[in-house]
């Protein structure tokens, strides 16, 4: 519950240890302001890597998947906002060997 509480762009988490009881409430009034993230991706092949990097907000929703068959997923998105003096949203970056 607390990791989804992070996805949602706007609500309230509680948890009650007396009562053994976490509650995610999504909306309302004086629901949460949206957190700006600092998401990277990389995917290294041998000696190359290439990395997605960005600041975002999880304003674009979730969806969740409950199958008794197999696992269940949580499915963000996540929307890239300008940061640093030059306003990049999202920067690419590859090394590799020569």
């Amino acid at each position: 519950m607390n990791t989804l509480s992070k996805l949602i762009a706007a609500g309230t988490y509680e948890d009650d240890s007396t009562n053994h009881k976490r509650t995610l409430k999504l909306g309302g009034n004086g629901a949460r302001e949206m957190k700006k993230y600092a998401i990277r991706f990389i995917h290294e092949e041998g000696n190359n890597a290439f990395r997605i990097t960005m600041v975002a907000t999880a304003s674009a929703g979730l969806s969740l998947v409950f199958n008794p068959e197999s696992e269940s997923t949580i499915d963000a998105e996540f929307k890239a906002m300008a940061h640093g003096n030059d306003g990049v949203q999202v920067e690419l970056e590859e090394t590799y060997t020569a």
